[in-house]
């Protein structure tokens, strides 16, 4: 057994191409699945120019708050960035989302502001891969006609008087057309901007 040892001295300009690749393949990966996608730009562009949404969304959560800036002409007095309205949704497992809570300040309402925090949340559930929407409609309006959560396409689950609903997200991204036609004159939607 003469056969010679050979020691393999790696090159170091391979290793360097080898690591350069591997990086490269794993940037693209990572690229391809945290790829930066939003709501679609219309649900944005009725936002007024001294309106903000600020919204984090997290593994498990999806916090929306809608604030305007006090410095704005309004028909009312706010505070700097004062909230108009909230929305929070916890996901579970299985590719729902559990909606609470939905607030719009006094002031704001009746100015669909809850719609449209509902819609858009719909399309931010839709982003992180859920499919359904479930909640309990506690407000006065429960089992009437013209009921926000009706009109965002949800159903009872249960007989009167259960308050559960639930909505697939695709049914309230679908109702977007109906709300930024009825509210698009109102105040809130068109706020001009300070000369």
């Amino acid at each position: 057994m003469s056969a010679e040892k050979r020691e393999m001295i790696p090159d170091p300009d391979s290793n360097l191409k080898m690591a350069a690749m591997i990086k490269g393949k794993l940037d693209t990966a990572l690229a391809k699945r945290f790829r930066p996608r939003t709501v679609p730009q219309a649900f944005l562009d009725i936002l007024p120019p001294h309106a903000q949404l600020f919204v984090i969304v997290t593994a498990a959560q999806i916090d929306i708050r809608l604030c305007v800036d006090a410095n704005a002409h309004l028909p009312i007095r706010a505070n700097s960035w004062q909230t108009v309205g909230y929305i929070s949704a916890v996901g579970t497992d299985d590719r729902t989302a559990i909606v609470g809570p939905l607030y719009t300040e006094k002031p704001f309402r009746e100015n669909g502001v809850a719609t449209y925090l509902l819609i858009i949340l719909a399309a931010y559930a839709k982003i992180r891969g859920i499919h359904l929407l479930t909640l309990y409609d506690g407000s006065d309006r429960s089992w009437k006609p013209h009921n926000m959560y009706i009109n965002t396409a949800f159903k009872y689950v249960k007989p009167y008087p259960d308050r559960e609903m639930k909505a697939s997200v695709e049914q309230v991204i679908a109702t977007w057309p109906g709300f930024a036609k009825k509210y698009q004159k109102s105040w809130l939607w068109r706020i001009v901007s300070p000369t």
